[in-house]
């Protein structure tokens, strides 16, 4: 078989390969109270991914509050577009609220939407962001024989440039590579306002299925309800586990999608919660309690947005970009960034006279991220003694001895002693004393006795005028 190379995504035209900024390995959540300001960050954060990339962004909407004048200005501008994901199956009746997020959490997007609203058609058709294509290379031209959306399909045939019959055998090599598509080439951000929401929608899926009988395991605490020819039901806390760990799988699936300048973003309502310990905590909100405290580790920044009294009485937006307490109060909000020390505040908040949405801004917080980046790196490059900012690791048949071998110690180690009295006896030292000889055995006579052992030597009697030394004890 041919070698196989994983390449990075590609443009479907020219099939030049897409360099892509380096982002955070891990996505982005604002927690916070219901009208404290999370969804008009996010517009801070596509205004400044326009400004910066000249990238558009995404917004998957989920909250039925909408969004206020700044999204609304930049939906209509073009620089943010917006899809109500709800939309898609407003009851879910159909069965398609627990799919449709998983696939918006993998940059899915709806072939028909209304630019304006965000709402699409029932059940409407959704496409990827990029696709995964085979390729099999042409060993006499060097280009792509043959392309194939899964590997089995690479079979043998004329190359479509040469006209040379390629098999798997013969071919150069097996190219994997990820084809964007050409809609999604623009989009820098993508955005889930909000998690909350998105996990109350998915339970009306699994509150229809109740309904109708197609839900196993446990039921919920009351039958199912009929009015107007429709049936409602309630699910058990199977259905609500079940939920729960949906989260974790769309903050995973949109570290995947290809091509963004800035991690995913999500957004969810705060709730006061427990921790594994009992201890109380605020936290983010999914469905039930059970994974409050958890949420804050399936991402790398989680930051807090509350509305707090500053000077003279002043009410003050903030940004908590680390766990933080308010007044009075000894429940935290648990909130973390991913930073090198030194860079990020406790907070990001506007000065009395400043514009609004100044600091308290995701823009600037992603200033914030490159500047702690850039001094991470900084550090590294001056600690290791890097050459352009790369390793230049030795090979170990290239690593002199004086590095292969271990380090003495400074002092060195003496051997434990053990004093005479209780020294243990040691066998002689040198060659072992001569056995007397036997003669050698006769057929069908005994073998012969060997000599008796010869008496010891009597002691030397000790010189005239020394005492006697005792013989040692027996033990």
């Amino acid at each position: 078989m041919a070698e196989l190379r994983r390449t990075a995504v590609v443009d479907v035209e020219t099939r030049v390969t897409i360099r892509e900024p380096a982002i955070n390995n891990s996505a982005t959540l604002v927690v916070g109270d219901t009208g404290t300001g999370k969804t008009s960050l996010l517009a801070t954060l596509a205004e400044w991914v326009y400004m910066k990339y000249r990238k558009v962004t995404r917004l998957v909407a989920a909250d039925p509050g909408g969004w206020g004048d700044m999204m609304s200005a930049l939906i209509e501008a073009g620089v943010v577009e917006v899809w109500r994901v709800c939309s898609r199956d407003p009851d879910g009746r159909n069965g398609l609220p627990v799919g449709t997020v998983a696939l918006a959490s993998q940059g899915y997007w709806p072939t028909v939407i209304n630019q304006a609203t965000g709402d699409s058609p029932v059940a409407v058709d959704l496409k990827a962001p990029a696709a995964v294509w085979w390729e099999m290379i042409c060993p006499k031209c060097e280009q792509a024989a043959k392309r194939v959306q899964t590997k089995g399909q690479l079979t043998a045939g004329p190359c479509k440039h040469c006209k040379t019959m390629v098999t798997p055998v013969n071919c150069k090599r097996v190219d994997q590579i990820i084809v964007r598509d050409p809609s999604f080439g623009k989009v820098g951000a993508v955005m889930f306002d909000g998690l909350t929401s998105l996990a109350e929608w998915c339970m009306t899926d699994i509150n229809a299925r109740a309904a109708t009988g197609n839900l196993g395991g446990e039921k919920g605490n009351m039958n199912t309800v009929h009015s107007s020819g429709l049936s409602f039901g309630t699910s058990g806390r199977g259905g609500v586990g079940f939920v729960q760990n949906r989260g974790m799988d769309w903050i995973n699936n949109s570290l995947n999608i290809q091509g963004l300048v800035v991690p995913p973003y999500f957004t969810a309502r705060e709730l006061r919660a427990t921790d594994d310990d009992a201890m109380p905590i605020y936290g983010p909100k999914l469905i039930g309690k059970a994974k409050t405290s958890d949420i804050p580790s399936w991402v790398g920044n989680c930051l807090g947005t509350t509305i707090a009294i500053g000077a003279e009485g002043r009410r003050e937006f903030r940004l908590y970009l680390q766990e933080y307490r308010e007044p009075g109060s000894t429940i935290p909000h648990l909130c973390k960034v991913r930073s090198i020390p030194g860079v990020c505040p406790e907070y990001l908040a506007d000065d009395e006279g400043e514009e609004a949405f100044t600091k308290f801004n995701l823009g600037h917080f992603q200033e914030l991220v490159l500047a702690g980046r850039a001094k991470a790196t900084a550090r590294t490059n001056s600690r290791l003694e890097l050459k352009d900012g790369k390793a230049d690791p030795v090979a170990s048949e290239d690593v002199p001895l004086a590095v292969k071998s271990q380090k003495p110690p400074s002092e060195p180690i003496k051997p434990a002693t053990t004093p005479a009295a209780v020294r243990p006896a040691t066998r002689p030292v040198g060659p072992p004393a001569a056995q007397p000889a036997t003669a050698p055995a006769v057929a069908g006579r005994p073998a012969p006795r060997p000599p008796a052992a010869a008496p010891p030597a009597a002691r030397p009697r000790p010189p005239a005028g020394r005492p006697a030394v005792p013989p040692p004890a027996k033990k």
